[in-house]
């Protein structure tokens, strides 16, 4: 989403305009539409809440909390993993980064890893990060699900954190914007 689209609330009272000329209605249909979403919200967080199911001895947290059932905390952690590993990645200061050189000279030199290691970084925003990250999700997508794709990402950014691998090289966007290569 760049900076120049419109909201949801603009988009909807937009099309609405045009359809309807009474300013009036087309608030109450936006009150009603986010109370319905936010309704459908809140009944899908009581569906999947780790608290629902009472599971008495069996509980991961027997002392702190006796009604968690592990299997229900295990079914709400994976569908919000990959927001936590995303966090994670976009708080590191470097792990996704800008290059100052652009991606046509960086892959022209004989050993494209070894430079990219070289290279100096400049620091993103966070939403400048968050952008880098959706557009490196989005070029693996159709080889991975968002699973896979989510623990892959995290593999890099452990082996990057730790140095586990000599040539572990951040995500990165070359000078121009364009996205570096990160396979």
């Amino acid at each position: 989403m760049s900076e120049y689209d419109l909201t949801e609330k603009q988009t909807f009272y937009l099309y609405l305009s045009v359809k309807l000329p009474e300013l009036g209605i087309i608030d109450r249909l936006w009150a009603s539409y986010q109370e319905d979403r936010d309704k459908e919200i809140q009944e899908y967080y009581q569906q999947v809440s780790p608290f629902n199911h009472p599971c008495g001895d069996d509980s991961i947290f027997p002392t702190i909390i006796s009604s968690i059932d592990p299997e229900m905390f295990m079914y709400y952690y994976r569908k919000r993993g990959g927001y936590l590993i995303s966090f994670k990645l976009i708080g590191d200061p470097w792990f996704i980064c800008q290059f100052n050189r652009t991606k046509e000279v960086l892959e022209s030199t004989p050993h494209y890893y070894t430079t990219v290691i070289n290279e100096h970084q400049r620091k993103l925003s966070t939403i400048e990060k968050a952008r880098v990250l959706d557009r490196v999700i989005y070029s693996l997508i159709p080889y991975h699900s968002i699973s896979s794709l989510m623990d892959y990402l995290y593999t890099r950014y452990t082996m990057y954190k730790n140095m586990k691998l000599l040539y572990a090289y951040p995500l990165a966007v070359d000078c121009e914007g364009e996205l570096c290569r990160f396979e």
